[in-house]
């Protein structure tokens, strides 16, 4: 007689292991390609056109120290707290600083921990933690009220900062290129994954802004490559007034700046100044 088969019996297992391993690969694959930090950093501000601009390092809830870059604002001028899209870091907002900053605002450019000279990995909680820690900077060492920062996120910084801002009274929030959740966004794109498994970080902004007691304002381009309209409405329409959405025309998710997105952000930082 010949040996039974293990053939049939263990053959329906084979696909199940596989795939929980492809799953788990893909999980712990996230954190890759959701950050994009660059390590490369000036020795100075001043070295990148920003002398207003001094190091400093803001402490996070966890006790994780992270190279933030600062300067006060010039008379009574509002403070922006400012938190940077996936890539790069920092010193890869010389352009946006300089527009805040030649207006007289006063900026923290919050740094993120695994980006430019800081050490750790970054996480959807460990970079909270950072803008939280930027924050209680602003306020416990600068002096600055919160009735006076400004909270602008741009594309990931959005969804860093929505719990930020949800509940709090500070001066306004600015959301450049933002997102109600990049489970969503990912969602959208693969309705036939199960992503829900997969993304352990979903930045779910949307729960936050029904929260928001500053004005709020939304930059985004019409023709956007990354977010769609339809997800940048549903953050709109969850967060109560006053708030306004502001087309940037053939704006893609990078050049809001350049197509004219500056005037829109001095615009509004001079409505709640």
């Amino acid at each position: 007689m010949s040996p039974p088969s293990v053939t049939r019996k263990t053959c329906p297992v084979i696909p199940i292991i596989a795939g929980a391993a492809v799953l788990g690969a893909l999980f712990n694959a996230q954190g890759l390609l959701l950050y994009d930090p660059d390590e490369a950093m000036p020795a100075r501000p001043a070295d990148i056109g920003l002398p207003e601009m001094r190091i400093v390092d803001t402490l996070a809830g966890d006790m994780v120290f992270v190279e933030s870059w600062f300067a006060p604002p010039k008379g009574d001028k509002p403070t922006v707290l400012y938190c940077h899209g996936r890539t790069g870091n920092i010193a890869r907002e010389a352009v946006r600083a300089r527009l805040i900053l030649d207006q007289g605002y006063g900026l923290l450019l919050q740094g993120y921990r695994g980006y430019g000279r800081n050490s750790g990995y970054p996480t959807e909680r460990g970079l909270k933690a950072d803008a939280k820690g930027g924050l209680d900077f602003l306020i416990r060492q600068a002096r600055i009220p919160a009735e006076r920062i400004v909270l602008y996120g741009r594309s990931l910084g959005t969804g860093v900062l929505a719990p930020l801002a949800a509940g709090r009274q500070v001066a306004g929030i600015l959301f450049e290129t933002p997102f109600d959740s990049i489970l969503r966004l990912a969602e959208e794109a693969q309705p036939t994954l199960p992503l829900g498994l997969l993304i352990g970080e979903p930045y779910d902004s949307l729960p936050h802004a029904g929260r928001f007691k500053a004005p709020f304002v939304i930059l985004h381009g019409t023709e956007d490559e990354f977010v769609p309209a339809e997800n940048v409405l549903n953050l709109y329409a969850a967060a109560p007034d006053p708030k306004r959405l502001c087309w940037i025309p053939g704006g893609r998710h990078c050049d809001l700046i350049e197509r004219g997105g500056a005037a829109k952000i001095t615009g509004f930082l001079d409505i709640v100044s």
